[in-house]
C-alpha cells in the first residue's frame, strides 16, 4: 500500500478571484479542495462594513481596482478613491514604509461611511457581484451554481 506524503494530506485552499459557482466549479475541476471567498462575503448582509462600502464592491469594475502598498512587501488591492490616488502618488517617489502610516490601511474611517478616505479592501472579482445577499443566499447559490457548472461541463465531453 502507497502512503500519502504530508504534503498530501493538507487540503489545497483555492483563493482569489473565486466569487461565483463557475470559479467555484473551476478551482474544484484543478483539483483544489476547497475555496475562500473574500470579496463576495463583503456583499453580504452579515458583513459589519458600511454599505456604501458594500455598494462600491457591487458598483466596483476591473478598471476600479488598484494595486497599492507594493514597496511595504505587502501590497493590497482597493477600489480607486481618493486615499487609493494619494498612496499611487507617494509610491511615485519610492517612499520608506513608514512614511505611510499604518492607520490609513485600518479602516476606521469607513466605519462612518467616509469612503473616498478609507481604504476599500477588494478584489478583482468585485466585477461579477452584482447584489448584496444573505450568506446562506451566497452558499445555496455557490452550491447550486458549481453542481450545474461541473455537470454541464462534462456533458460537453460525453
Amino acid at each position: 500500500a502507497q502512503t500519502k506524503s504530508k504534503l498530501e494530506k493538507i487540503p489545497l485552499i483555492a483563493a482569489g478571484g473565486i466569487y461565483d459557482g463557475k470559479t467555484t466549479a473551476s478551482m474544484l475541476v484543478l483539483g483544489a479542495d476547497g475555496v475562500q471567498l473574500g470579496t463576495r462575503f463583503m456583499a453580504s448582509t452579515e458583513c459589519q462594513i458600511h454599505d456604501k462600502y458594500k455598494q462600491a464592491i457591487i458598483d466596483a469594475h476591473c478598471e476600479d481596482i488598484v494595486v497599492v502598498a507594493r514597496f511595504t512587501n505587502h501590497p493590497v488591492r482597493v477600489i480607486r478613491n481618493k486615499l487609493a490616488d494619494e498612496i499611487l502618488e507617494l509610491e511615485k517617489n519610492n517612499p520608506f514604509p513608514e512614511e505611510i502610516r499604518s492607520e490609513k490601511f485600518a479602516g476606521s474611517k469607513v466605519a462612518a461611511g467616509n469612503i473616498e478616505n478609507a481604504p476599500l479592501l477588494c478584489g478583482l472579482c468585485a466585477e461579477g457581484i452584482t447584489d448584496i445577499q444573505s450568506c446562506k443566499e451566497i452558499i445555496e447559490n455557490i452550491s447550486r451554481d458549481t453542481k450545474e457548472a461541473i455537470v454541464e461541463t462534462f456533458k460537453k465531453y460525453e
